[in-house]
C-alpha cells in the first residue's frame, strides 16, 4: 500500500518495502517481468525475454509519466488571467 494512502486514511501500519516490487506475468510460458529499483536488472530482463524495442518503449513511457507528474505540480498560467 502506498505510504500516501496510509497518511490519507490516517493508518499507522508498519511499512515493508519489497524489491522487486511488482510481478508482471504474460500469457506466454516463461515470459514475465519483475519491476524493481535496479534499472540494470530490468534492462537485462527486457533484453533477455523481450526486445531492445520493448526496453526503449518502457523508458519512453517512464519519461512520459514523469512529465505528466511534473505538469500537475506546475500551476497553469492561463488560470491567472
Amino acid at each position: 500500500m502506498p505510504p500516501e494512502l496510509l497518511a490519507i486514511l490516517g493508518l499507522d501500519l508498519p511499512l515493508m518495502r519489497r524489491d522487486p516490487h511488482y510481478f508482471l506475468p504474460t500469457t506466454e510460458q516463461g515470459k514475465y517481468l519483475l519491476f524493481g529499483s535496479d534499472q540494470e536488472a530490468m534492462r537485462a530482463q527486457f533484453l533477455k525475454k523481450f526486445s531492445a524495442q520493448d526496453w526503449s518503449a518502457y523508458q519512453a513511457l517512464q519519461v512520459c509519466q514523469w512529465v505528466a507528474r511534473l505538469m500537475t505540480c506546475v500551476p497553469d498560467a492561463r488560470l491567472d488571467s
